[in-house]
């Protein structure tokens, strides 16, 4: 906007404008706004006044708003409220009857005084009937006009009177106009700038809804639902995204670019925003933790714009929204349905002259309208528009063909209506608004003439077709064009066609999905297999092929390996390349505690890996173990048991009995009995796989430590304390003398030690141990993952049961949100954290916290666990008593829904809350 002021004497018109020089104006209008305040009663005298304006609003120097401007079908307060957050001019009818109004002058009154007193508009009273209005002591400070302050209706010629305001306000007009306070140079850059594309110098037409944009955001700085622009594919809702950017920047601090299309794309995008803020936790491992560092960034900062692009799945976004707006956002999607995430505008296709405009602005250059295009090249232009529908990157492609191969408007019009697009198969149809005909024909005529020039260019644009569209590595392609002049020139001719973008300083490319998807459509099954097949060969080389968990190429080529992976599957392609890129890919994903995703990578491993290996292969075995974890993470016992048992299936089909191999699928088997508390079972089976490691390991091998560990976690969960011990302690023992930086086994034990100790009472060694954990935790695994939850929760319990309530609260609310942000809010183990805390509130009297904790988790409980287990049952009786506390149920009916046994155990072990 344009905030401006008028003087009240002349030191206050001096602040005035220099208040209006450091908050910037609108670059894009001269314009400047004014919005009319008035009583019904006067209503004629407004238009009246409106005529006498008429000469300053010929001439771009005022637009002028009042109710009967609304047009037919408008909206009363969405008018009302974007005229009043956008105007500069707040011009008060005084009035006997303005000053009689109650709630509709007031909000009007309200928001020009807010906005005058923060510089960034003005207040006139016009006095236009007589009234005692310097009795409000705001507007009597104010300078009204006329300036010899007679009412209008005392004028013996009101038109003089008239004529003599209009030419108070021409004057401030023209005082701003030499202060440089309308316009404004387009070079102030914000202080952060992560839009990954140039302004598009070609930019033509949609200024009707930049405007629209601009006012939505106008309203506020902040406090604004998103704002989404909506429509078909390639209807250009990321080049208004981008010209409004550019246009707006000056108003920002911050402008920010998010790849929207995925789940993942987001995360990643976070990440590289996470490293241009330069935040402290940027290189976290747990990928989610970085995500909520920018989100806090984000709360903190404030006049920024954060775009998410291409979002695909909606209800994704939230995630990814900062809690506290202190800035915009702006959404593209396809979707039309958006309400209530964000208010949509929506994109449709160009006018005819709008189209026209832009396709001669692309061909015959920037000012042909203004020199002039002969009858025929504008008729020959309209027909263009018409047959690509007014599509934006119809028109784009149709205009870069045209410049390129110099066949002009007539020449391109006749190529398409006489060449054959049969070529091009669509998959049942092609819908509208994902691959429309247009894009498509005229992206076949631009592929042919590429293959033509440059052959090279059009191997690049296919194998580029099967990756991710942004972020693509360049160094792929010195795979298939050794020499580099050779790739230089190839990529030149694709930039030429607008096909491909070459980002330098990332040493990556980026094309149009739309662009991919036709580039594959014009190749045939086989090809397309070849092309997969080659890329998996070529990506495999790049990646380490030890220690990938926490490699930095891993996450480089990530997006592009989930693109491919399926088509791995479906086309089911075998070689070692592609099991192994899976595999190793579900092992990142495992550690970075993406577990679903993980899980769908592990089964294609599994896939593929079961034709190049055989059923019967050490490899085969640790993939079915590594997927039967993963499911014990979920809490699918059923499933991880069968897939343990097939693992050792395996291993004893390949190995003699007591092979470290079978001694481990012992021990899995173990922990899935334990997690379902079939604990004499379990003991079994780690006594077993205990004996097999000692006699073929040695007994301070790593491996008898872990096993020593779950013996004592076994013991723990049964309370039998003294038994665990022994175990706990020779485990830690084996751990410490162990070498290496990360010790993620010697945390476990640290934390197996602590959770005995705190059950003996031995809270200040148990702290200890836990601290010492923390800390390899956090080295090791950042921030926010499972892990680090566990141990936080083990020493909220240490903090509660020495009664430092204000920490253990703490600690539980951190371990609840990262569970939350790692595994969701409906895993079983979020239910144990919830009654936790549940219970610290209980323990202090705070029922109204306690019960809905209390609540949330026995929902999950019975979810997972069913309604009929102890657990349940106990939170279940938990909560009727807290109801029957706070008066939410007959006394009566609760107790007739209690066991006499359970009541009275109860009341006995929370005598104080329910005395």
């Amino acid at each position: 906007m344009i905030p401006f002021q008028i003087k009240c004497g002349e030191r206050q018109q001096e602040k005035i404008f220099e208040g209006m020089k450091q908050q910037g104006l609108r670059e894009d209008k001269t314009a400047v706004n004014i919005y009319y305040v008035y009583a019904a009663e006067d209503e004629k005298y407004c238009q009246k006044f409106d005529k006498h304006l008429s000469a300053l609003q010929r001439n771009n120097s005022i637009t002028s708003w009042y109710r009967n401007k609304i047009p037919a079908g408008g909206n009363l307060y969405v008018e009302r409220k974007a005229h009043l957050a956008s105007s500069q001019l707040f011009l008060l009818f005084i009035s006997p009857d303005l000053l009689t109004l109650d709630k509709s002058f007031r909000q009007e009154w309200d928001l020009a005084l807010q906005r005058h007193e923060a510089s960034e508009a003005c207040i006139i009273p016009i006095l236009l009937r007589p009234c005692d209005w310097e009795a409000d002591s705001q507007l009597s400070c104010l300078q009204p006009l006329p300036r010899n302050r007679r009412f209008v209706t005392q004028w013996k010629n009101r038109d003089e009177a008239f004529v003599q305001i209009a030419e108070e306000l021409r004057s401030l007009i023209e005082d701003m106009q030499q202060h440089n306070l309308v316009n404004r140079s387009d070079s102030s850059q914000p202080t952060f700038w992560n839009v990954p594309y140039s302004r598009n110098l070609l930019f033509a037409g949609r200024e009707h809804l930049l405007q629209q944009m601009h006012a939505y955001f106008s309203k506020s700085i902040n406090s604004l639902q998103p704002l989404a622009l909506c429509g078909m594919a390639g209807i250009g809702k990321s080049q208004l995204a981008l010209e409004y950017a550019h246009r707006h920047r000056s108003e920002y601090q911050g402008i920010f670019w998010i790849q929207a299309d995925s789940s993942e794309s987001l995360v990643q995008d976070f990440i590289q925003l996470a490293r241009l803020l330069k935040l402290p936790n940027q290189e976290n491992p747990n990928q989610y933790a970085i995500v909520e560092a920018v989100k806090h960034f984000l709360d903190t900062y404030q006049r920024w714009l954060l775009i998410f692009d291409n979002a695909e799945e909606l209800q994704l976004l939230n995630t990814f929204f900062p809690l506290e707006k202190r800035g915009h956002i702006l959404i593209t999607t396809r979707a039309q349905a958006v309400k209530p995430l964000a208010y949509n505008i929506q994109v449709e296709a160009m006018q005819l002259e709008e189209g026209i405009n832009f396709l001669l602005s692309r061909t015959e250059g920037p000012h042909s309208l203004n020199e002039g295009v002969s009858p025929a090249i504008y008729g020959a232009a309209a027909q263009i528009v018409q047959e690509l529908g007014g599509l934006p990157l119809a028109l784009d492609q149709a205009g870069a063909y045209i410049e390129e191969t110099g066949c002009g408007i007539h020449g391109y019009l006749d190529r398409y209506r006489t060449a054959p697009i049969k070529l091009l198969k669509r998959r049942g149809t092609l819908v509208a608004d994902d691959h429309p005909d247009s894009v498509a024909r005229t992206l076949l005529l631009t592929l042919k003439q590429i293959e033509q020039i440059n052959a090279k260019a059009k191997v690049i644009l296919q194998a580029c077709s099967f990756l991710h569209s942004d972020a693509i590595p360049e160094e792929l392609f010195t795979h298939i064009v050794t020499d580099l002049i050779t790739l230089d020139e190839a990529m030149e001719i694709l930039r030429r066609y607008s096909l491909l973008q070459r980002n330098s300083p990332g040493k990556d490319l980026s094309l149009h999905r739309l662009v991919q998807t036709i580039v594959k459509e014009g190749m045939d099954q086989k090809q397309q297999q070849r092309q997969v097949k080659k890329l998996v060969q070529i990506i495999s080389t790049f990646l380490p092929s030890a220690e990938i968990e926490f490699s930095p190429l891993c996450e480089r080529y990530l997006l592009h390996i989930r693109t491919l992976m399926p088509l791995i599957v479906e086309w089911n392609i075998i070689s070692y390349e592609s099991y192994s890129l899976l595999a190793n890919v579900s092992s990142y994903l495992y550690v970075h505690a993406q577990y679903a995703e993980a899980l769908q990578f592990y089964h294609g491993a599994f896939t593929i890996g079961k034709q190049i290996l055989g059923s019967i292969h050490p490899d085969i075995a640790t993939i079915l173990n590594n997927l039967a974890v993963i499911y014990e993470t979920f809490r699918e016992y059923t499933q991880a048991l069968s897939l343990q048992e097939q693992a050792l299936s395996i291993r004893e089909q390949m190995f003699e009995w007591g092979h470290p191999d079978i001694a481990g699928s012992l021990n899995n088997l173990a922990g899935i009995y334990r997690e379902m508390e079939q604990f004499a079972q379990a003991l079994r089976y780690y006594r077993l796989a205990l004996a097999m490691f000692e006699r073929t390991l040695g007994l301070e091998h790593p491996n008898v430590a872990l096993i020593l560990d779950n013996l004592g976690g076994v013991y723990y969960e049964l309370e039998r304390y003294e038994d665990a011990i022994p175990f706990a302690q020779r485990a830690l023992h084996i751990r410490k003398q162990q070498p290496g930086p990360v010790r993620l086994d010697l945390a476990k034990s640290l934390c197996n030690c602590a959770a005995i100790y705190r059950a003996q009472g031995q809270y200040e060694d148990a702290l200890s141990l836990l601290e010492k954990a923390l800390s390899i935790l956090e080295e090791a695994l950042g921030s926010e993952h499972p892990e680090i939850a566990q141990c936080l929760n083990h020493l909220a319990l240490c903090y509660q049961a020495q009664g430092q309530k204000e920490r253990a609260l703490q600690l539980y609310h951190q371990t609840i949100s990262i569970w939350r942000n790692t595994l969701g809010p409906q895993h079983p183990t979020m239910g144990t954290f919830l009654s936790n805390l549940a219970e610290l509130y209980f323990e202090e009297g705070l029922y109204e916290e306690a019960l809905p904790l209390f609540q949330e988790a026995l929902l999950i409980l019975e979810s997972h666990l069913g309604a009929d287990h102890p657990r349940a049952k106990t939170i279940r009786q938990i909560c009727l008593l807290l109801q029957l506390k706070m008066r939410l149920f007959d006394m009566d009916e609760i107790i007739e829904a209690l066991p006499p046994d359970i009541l009275k155990m109860i009341k006995q072990g929370n005598k104080d809350a329910f005395d």
